[in-house]
Order: C-alpha cells, then sequence, then structure tokens
C-alpha cells in the first residue's frame, strides 16, 4: 500500500500502521480515509498530502555487488 507525505509538515501516513491516535485501524489505505482526517501533527487536510513513490525491490546481493553470472565452459 502507497504511503501519503504531508505537504505541509513532513508527516508520512502509513497505511500499514494506521492512525491509532484517531483511530484509523491498521491496514487502512490513505484513500479509505475519511475526507475529514486531518494530519495527526499540524492538522493539515487530506488534499494537503502527496502520494509517496514506491521504494524500488531489493536487488538480490550478488546483482548489487556487481557479480556476473557464469556460463558453464567459460573461463574468467
Amino acid at each position: 500500500m502507497e504511503k501519503y507525505k504531508c505537504n505541509i509538515c513532513g508527516y508520512i501516513y502509513d497505511p500499514e500502521q494506521g492512525d491509532s491516535e484517531l483511530e484509523i485501524a491498521p491496514g487502512t489505505p490513505f484513500e479509505a480515509i475519511d475526507d475529514s482526517w486531518v494530519c495527526p501533527i499540524c492538522s493539515a487536510k487530506k488534499p494537503d498530502f502527496s502520494p509517496l513513490p514506491e521504494a524500488p525491490a531489493a536487488e538480490p546481493a550478488s546483482a548489487a555487488a556487481g557479480a556476473v553470472p557464469s556460463e558453464p565452459g567459460l573461463q574468467a
């Protein structure tokens, strides 16, 4: 699920955590939150939030280290 950042104060709404202070259950996507919800830090409204880009998937350690897969029959 996509996280959203407050453009005013930088608070990040993480749907996996929800917002216990304002009784938003964990697992609640930002889009499903009532329009009357406000930022728990600065009271900004929902339109003042922007989606954060998804983090790229982690690469396998060998790819991250620049390793080249070996082919049978070839010598380095």
